[in-house]
């Protein structure tokens, strides 16, 4: 069973929604998994778990949402430029520093499994089920 998310103040349907969003860009399969089942444990609503790699033009999300998430994806190599300033802007306008520094410390920790040669290696072997319906995985 997966352990619910603790990240100091921010909220869980917020860390999964990242979470899902990177294992997305990552082409981690077991990544994917886990990111939603913790979506789901957060009780993060279906349409944001069903629109996550279409956040840009989904009305799901909130400010907050789509500045966090614009982040991750500039993280996960989306961009490969520096941070910009309407990135920065954004963070800045809906989190404060100690937020900031928790999105960054989580990421850090959880970075590593998703892009990292550690997963690629222990997911090769996976089968899996595409006639069970992922959330009952």
């Amino acid at each position: 069973m997966t352990r619910p998310i603790q990240c100091g103040s921010l909220d869980a349907g917020l860390i999964a929604l990242l979470e899902l969003r990177a294992s997305q860009i990552n082409g981690c399969l077991l990544c994917v998994q886990h990111g939603l089942r913790l979506a789901l444990q957060a009780a993060v609503a279906t349409s944001k778990i069903e629109h996550i790699g279409s956040w840009r033009r989904a009305d799901v999300f909130c400010h907050a949402e789509k500045a966090a998430l614009a982040w991750t994806e500039h993280l996960s190599g989306v961009s490969e430029q520096s941070a910009s300033d309407e990135i920065w802007s954004r963070m800045r306008k809906y989190f404060n520093e100690t937020q900031i520094s928790e999105l960054f410390r989580y990421w850090s920790s959880s970075a590593l499994w998703s892009t990292g040669e550690v997963i690629r290696c222990c997911t090769a072997g996976i089968a899996v089920n595409s006639a069970v319906p992922w959330h009952a995985q």
